[in-house]
C-alpha cells in the first residue's frame, strides 16, 4: 500500500494523471463487459457504436453518437443546454446553443420517426431528456 501511495504522489501528470490511469482501467474493464443501453426500443451498443430502434439500424455521425450516448448515460434525468454543450462540445459558453438544437434535431429525424414513440424531449427553458412517453414506461 506504501509503495501505491508513494507512486500516487510521484506522478508527475498531477491530477490529470490519475484520471487516465482510472481512464485506462475504466476502458480495460469495459472491454471485458460489454455495455448496451436500453431505453423502450432503442438500444445503443457501446462497444460497436450501433443504434437500433427496433429492428432499424440507425447511422449517426460522430457527433450524433456522442450526443445520444450522452443523453442515454443520463437517461429520464433533464438536462440542461449548458450540460450537454460542455459534455458533447467542450463548451463552457452559450453563444453557440443553437449547434445544440441542430443536432437534437438530427437525431430526432433518425430516432423518433413517424409511428414511433417520441425519446427525445424538450423541456422547456431547460434543456433535453432521453425518456419514454409518459404513461409508456
Amino acid at each position: 500500500m506504501r509503495d501505491l501511495v508513494a507512486w500516487l504522489r510521484y506522478d508527475p501528470q498531477g491530477a490529470e494523471g490519475y484520471h487516465n490511469l482510472f481512464s485506462r482501467s475504466w476502458r480495460r474493464f469495459l472491454k471485458i463487459w460489454p455495455l448496451k443501453a436500453t431505453i423502450g426500443d432503442l438500444v445503443i451498443d457501446e462497444d460497436t457504436r450501433d443504434v437500433w430502434r427496433g429492428d432499424r439500424f440507425i447511422e449517426l455521425t460522430a457527433t450524433e453518437y456522442k450526443l445520444l450516448h450522452y443523453l442515454a448515460a443520463n437517461a429520464r434525468r433533464v438536462l440542461t443546454r449548458e450540460q450537454i454543450l460542455a459534455a458533447v462540445w467542450d463548451y463552457t459558453f452559450t453563444s453557440n446553443a443553437s449547434v445544440l438544437d441542430t443536432y437534437v434535431s438530427y437525431l430526432r429525424h433518425k430516432i423518433d420517426t413517424e409511428g414511433l414513440p417520441p425519446l427525445i424531449h424538450t423541456v422547456r427553458g431547460v434543456g433535453y431528456s432521453l425518456r419514454l412517453a409518459p404513461g409508456q414506461e
